[in-house]
């Protein structure tokens, strides 16, 4: 199976250049979890989305983190072009982090650029709970309460939530970490399931569910 996912943009400043880039704990963990599985990294180009999935013939993509909507043109453009592509041909997708909050944008929610300003709670390098409120997810994760990791300033709240999106993860403050699309294979999460988390187990399930079954939810 070959899965494609995007990278962040950065700024080489002893070289005076902007580079993709792909942190290496992804091939390590979804080689963990996908046994077999071809990750394929895209570089950041609008115009060589379609001639990429359909040649390689991609089975998923995955919207990765790094970089806030905004910072990088050619990354949002790129990913804009992904999203409208696969939704033509029903592609599944899971945003993570930026993922989801690129996803939101995109099918027309809106992203808190502060969430200190507006949550009670800290969502930057900590692990906190959130409840699993939609049934199919809930019988992933056996339980309402589970922990996960945070690595985020921006973020997403109900007010904010794109009309084909629907909740599946919230934390207390009133933050959304879990949606997914109500017609489409599309699953994202505000949480990290390629570093260390005390959600592991239920992102392998979601993960592997999602790209093997699509819309598993239904």
């Amino acid at each position: 199976m070959r899965i494609g996912i995007t990278m962040r943009v950065i700024e080489n400043a002893e070289y005076n250049e902007r580079r993709d880039a792909l942190s290496r704990e992804w091939s390590e963990y979804l080689s963990r979890i996908l046994p077999g599985v071809i990750l394929i990294p895209f570089l950041n180009n609008a115009d060589k989305v379609e001639d990429t999935i359909k040649s390689l013939d991609i089975k998923g993509i995955i919207l990765s983190n790094g970089n806030d909507w905004g910072e990088s043109r050619e990354r949002d453009e790129t990913e804009q072009r992904i999203v409208n592509y696969c939704k033509t041909i029903n592609l599944p997708i899971l945003g993570v982090c930026r993922g989801m909050q690129v996803l939101n944008i995109i099918f027309g929610g809106k992203v808190e650029r502060d969430l200190d300003g507006i949550s009670k709670g800290n969502h930057v390098d900590v692990e906190h709970e959130v409840l699993i409120e939609n049934s199919p997810f809930l019988k992933l994760s056996k339980r309402e309460l589970i922990g996960v990791n945070s690595f985020h300033k921006q973020g997403v709240l109900i007010k904010g939530l794109a009309r084909d999106m629907k909740t599946f993860a919230l934390t207390a403050d009133g933050v959304v970490e879990g949606i997914f699309h109500k017609t489409l294979p599309i699953v994202a999460i505000q949480w990290h399931p390629e570093r260390k988390s005390p959600s592991a187990v239920f992102d392998q399930q979601l993960i592997i569910r999602l790209f093997k079954e699509n819309r598993f939810w239904d």
